[in-house]
């Protein structure tokens, strides 16, 4: 008793082929494309990239963030990560008003001509701000599947901002008391 092979049209050669086969028997053609947005190989009649999530379609499709009219209020909570991690934060999570801290910083310096403490205080202001401001800054300006994986994203930021932001607090404090 033999098993009947399913079979396909190949959509390069339009012979038939077989089903289960990652490229045609016929003319030897991959059933396969590259991903336009991340280079992966998929499926060539995929609609969605399975390795990167972007729509193939050419449409735009609704996330999560487009579906809620109001800032979620389980959000609305201090963000460490934005409070630690200030800029760099700001770029990863496109948060652009971040980008603002630098030449803030250098004006400061330059208006007070070099008071580090009119300096420090405009710095601890804005991350203050930021810290305050960040999940809701986050949510509007990145795409999230749902709010578990904002969430998950945000609090690994917390901890190495976190980590990071004591050890150059002790780094500086270190290098105040030698």
């Amino acid at each position: 008793m033999s098993e009947e092979v399913k079979t396909k049209i190949c959509p390069f050669c339009n012979e038939e082929t077989n089903a289960n086969s990652d490229k045609c028997d016929v003319c030897g053609e991959k059933f396969l494309k590259k991903c336009p947005f991340c280079g992966e190989e998929i499926n060539i009649k995929a609609k969605k990239c399975k390795h990167c999530g972007e729509f193939l379609d050419g449409n735009t499709h609704q996330n999560i963030n487009d579906s809620i009219t109001e800032f979620p209020e389980e959000l609305k909570k201090f963000n460490w990560g934005a409070f630690w991690g200030s800029w760099i934060w700001g770029i990863c999570n496109n948060v652009k008003i971040t980008l603002w801290y630098i030449p803030v910083f250098i004006l400061v310096f330059i208006i007070t001509g070099g008071n580090i403490l009119a300096d420090s205080i405009v710095c601890m202001l804005t991350t203050i701000y930021i810290g305050i401001k960040g999940n809701e800054l986050a949510w509007k300006n990145k795409k999230w599947d749902n709010i578990a994986h904002f969430n998950r994203v945000q609090k690994n930021w917390a901890i190495w901002c976190s980590i990071l932001g004591i050890l150059g607090l002790l780094y500086n404090l270190g290098i105040t008391l030698s």
